[in-house]
């Protein structure tokens, strides 16, 4: 049940429920997680508490039982952690419910159980030595397992109304197709955006009074300043040689690969009845004309064409006959399990081998980049050797054992969300999340863990300081001020010339074009895509009155009118079967998180998080 809910559950309740963790524990640092005798209370409801020697008995059995064990520092990163103090939240919210209306488990059930589980069985048959070696491996007693199995069990039996639910929603999963496939006809005209060139340059006073009307927007944004260097494979191209040899040998390898076998087109048609097929062969033999006579039986002929097939792809009745045949040779009736094929040859495409001479840059860069890259991975240990020792980015990057001579890159002003501020605006630079966490998670004046980015790539952050943020004077923005002021200016105008045109609409009638049939997530190829993206069509969904109406759009103002409004009804119920699945399981998964959070607040749950926290960083 805890692993449907950590590993299915996408919903932003769950999310929510899980924040509640990840908030309390995402900083913790990391000490020793063993061995501590200074045992915490950190979960506590009315009638149960769960200590944290309970909660790192769990993480250490969890973190050695995976195939690559983990030291507690990494287990913790990879969300180990988390994962246990979820567990065992749920676990005491259900032990205590169970409590609260009364509910248990007959301790004879639970034996019934262990010993029907197949798990500490041999030969059929429950092993006493099997279960308790089973229970020493991992660390736990027979209460505890007992414990949790009762716990198991609870859950099982409070959660069986929403666990059985899946029919809940199909009438909501009807509703919602109806409501998806609804459409909208409407007319509409984009009236441009006035040229701001025909704008009248706005006044000093004007500028002012914009500035301090907007003066909010215009400031310097908490930022930071670093400088970085860059370790990718293509590095150490320059040191690598690829041996002829190996290029030969990785092509014979492949030599699948780059033989295309025989392909070709036929037309066929196929028959019950084999005098039917006859006839029409002979028909064909007769005139020589296959897709004429296939029309005369109402078959198109893309209905009739095969394509690009293989021999391999065909039943043995019909690949024999097929490829020995010629183009445009007409085949005598084939019987297979399918009918009475009439076949006749269209077109062949002749096997083809690519050769070596055709690949082998491509192969020899393919291997190249391949060392390259090991190359790189052989020298992390020694970048991160230079970084603990305290090297500069400077005494680095004049290492003579780290591939050709790089440059160390200065950036200025980036964001916290890794926007580059300049000349007062902003520019993406198109920086992966790793990269911008990592300059943030770095202290000033230090220098990052080598952060691995995609495509091989490790880069190196020295944070060189941090700028505060701070609202700007008028002579810092006034170009800005002038560009917004201006840009503010053509929206108002563009408005005004589209209320003028809503006004007068007979006279500007022959500019409207009309569609039909518009629906909320429409890929039609038909639309204006400058026009009809996603979030217009669902703005053009939502408007509610009547007449023409407008839209401010960044390429201009949408003047337009709903003409007609309706819902297509489903049909077909396996559409809504369909929906309905998908439905039911993220829907039954958001019951779960609304269940376990109204639990949270019936049982007060406290949750001592300071405690726990001191107990890992001694």
């Amino acid at each position: 049940m805890l692993r449907s809910l950590r590993d299915k559950s996408q919903s932003i309740f769950f999310k929510l429920f899980l924040v509640i963790i990840v908030l309390g524990f995402a900083v913790w640092g990391v000490g020793d997680l063993t061995g501590n005798n200074n045992d915490q209370i950190v979960f506590k409801t009315k009638k149960h508490e769960i200590s944290s020697s309970e909660i790192m008995q769990d993480f250490d059995r969890l973190r050695n039982s995976i195939s690559i064990p983990l030291n507690s520092e990494d287990a913790i990163k990879n969300g180990l952690l988390n994962q246990v103090l979820l567990k065992f939240k749920l676990k005491i919210l259900i032990d205590e419910e169970g409590t609260s209306k009364n509910l248990s488990i007959p301790r004879d059930h639970l034996l019934t159980q262990i010993s029907n589980d197949k798990m500490f069985q041999s030969d059929g048959v429950f092993s006493s030595k099997l279960f308790k070696n089973t229970l020493a491996r991992n660390n736990l007693s027979e209460n505890s397992y007992l414990d949790m199995l009762n716990s198991q069990n609870l859950q099982k039996q409070i959660l069986f109304p929403i666990n059985h639910s899946e029919n809940y929603n199909f009438e909501f999963s009807s509703d919602f197709l109806d409501w998806e496939n609804k459409k909208i006809d409407l007319r509409y005209y984009l009236q441009p955006l006035v040229d701001t060139s025909l704008i009248e340059k706005p006044s000093k006073d004007e500028k002012l009074n914009f500035f301090k009307k907007n003066k909010n927007i215009y400031f310097f944004p908490k930022s930071r300043e670093i400088n970085y260097l860059e370790f990718k494979p293509s590095d150490f191209f320059e040191y690598i040689k690829v041996k002829d040899e190996d290029i030969k040998n990785l092509y014979s390898e492949r030599k699948d690969m780059y033989f295309k076998p025989e392909e070709r087109n036929y037309y066929q048609v196929i028959f019950k009845d084999k005098e039917k097929s006859n006839k029409f062969y002979n028909e064909v033999k007769l005139s020589n004309d296959f897709i004429t006579s296939a029309k005369k039986m109402d078959y198109k002929e893309s209905d009739i064409l095969i394509s690009k097939i293989k021999k391999e792809q065909l039943p043995k009745e019909l690949s024999a006959k097929i490829f020995s045949s010629e183009v445009n040779q007409i085949l005598e009736p084939i019987k297979t399990s399918f009918g009475y094929h009439v076949i006749m040859i269209s077109k062949i495409f002749p096997s083809k081998t690519t050769s070596l001479k055709n690949v082998y840059n491509d192969l020899q860069n393919e291997i190249k980049t391949d060392l390259a890259t090991e190359t790189l991975f052989e020298k992390i240990d020694d970048i991160n050797d230079k970084v603990f020792s305290g090297a500069t980015l400077n005494e680095i990057v004049n290492s003579k054992n780290l591939g050709q001579k790089r440059n160390i890159i200065k950036l200025k002003n980036l964001t916290e969300k890794g926007l580059l501020f300049e000349n007062n605006e902003y520019k993406s630079l198109g920086l992966e999340k790793r990269f911008i966490d990592a300059i943030w998670n770095t202290e000033v004046d230090e220098i990052s863990d080598l952060i691995e980015l995609k495509n091989d790539k490790f880069i190196l952050i020295h944070v060189v300081k941090e700028n505060t943020k701070k609202l700007l004077e008028f002579d810092d923005v006034e170009s800005k001020v002038v560009k917004d002021l201006l840009n503010n200016k053509k929206v108002i105008l563009s408005v005004k010339k589209a209320k003028e045109i809503i006004k007068n609409e007979k006279k500007y009638s022959k500019k409207f074009i009309k569609v039909t049939g518009v629906k909320k997530f429409d890929n039609s190829t038909t639309l204006n895509k400058e026009v009809f993206n996603d979030k217009t069509i669902l703005k053009l969904h939502q408007q509610g009155k009547k007449g023409l109406n407008y839209l401010e759009l960044k390429n201009g103002i949408l003047i337009f009118e709903i003409t007609n409004a309706y819902f297509t009804k489903v049909k077909d119920r396996n559409d809504v079967k369909k929906i309905n699945i998908k439905f039911s399981n993220s829907f039954n998964e958001d019951i779960k998180t609304a269940f376990f959070i109204n639990l949270e607040n019936k049982h007060n749950l406290k949750s001592n998080f300071k405690s726990f926290e001191k107990m890992i960083k001694n």
